[in-house]
């Protein structure tokens, strides 16, 4: 993670620690397709529903069974399939 985030810092110059996703979201509109795991205990449900939520770009949020590591259904993999 070290080296990440050094890296992060010499070719974007922000660091990785203080980026904070939420107030930059509603300046970003390409389209996005987010995915997030009913159990997940690493990422919480809100935070990829706000993040949905604020997002300026059209947008599609799917929610699935498992946690942060569980492999994705086949349904997310078809949905990000037909997105791109």
């Amino acid at each position: 993670m070290k080296l990440i985030k050094k890296s992060v810092k010499s070719r974007a110059s922000f660091d990785l620690e203080k980026l904070n996703p939420i107030d930059h979201v509603e300046g970003a509109f390409i389209p996005a397709l987010f995915g997030h795991a009913e159990d997940d205990d690493f990422i919480e449900k809100h935070h990829s529903q706000e993040l949905h939520d604020k997002y300026s770009g059209e947008k599609n949020l799917i929610n699935f069974e498992g946690d942060h590591n569980t492999a994705r259904p086949n349904f997310f993999y078809d949905s990000v399939y037909i997105f791109f």
